[in-house]
């Protein structure tokens, strides 16, 4: 046959199991969130590879894109040196004529 608890033993014994329930709760609650900071450090792992990866193709597009730049500037260069040229050859190519007979094909 079972002794009815006094006040104060049930008070004592309502305590002990709250307080053996918080620190169940502690130590779930503990083994949580060293599981999610090991999720976190293996996000953050992948991300660091993968923000590598990209700043490696944007040096690389960026190499690019400097080495086509460089390649109109020159082909602007040449152009302007061609045409200068052209207007050149023109003129004494319309001088030439001017002094031939006339000749029809």
């Amino acid at each position: 046959m079972e002794v009815p608890l006094t006040d104060d033993a049930l008070t004592l014994t309502i305590l002990r199991e709250i307080r053996d329930e918080i620190r169940d709760t502690r130590v779930e609650l503990g083994s949580r969130i060293d599981q999610t900071n090991s999720r976190l450090d293996q996000v953050s792992i992948d991300l660091g590879s993968r923000l590598d990866h990209v700043e490696s193709a944007i040096l690389g597009l960026a190499e690019q894109q400097s080495f086509v730049v460089r390649w109109l500037k020159a082909g602007t260069r040449r152009d302007r040196h061609m045409e200068r040229d052209v207007i050149k050859l023109t003129g004494r190519v319309d001088a030439i004529e001017a002094r031939l007979p006339d000749l029809e094909d």
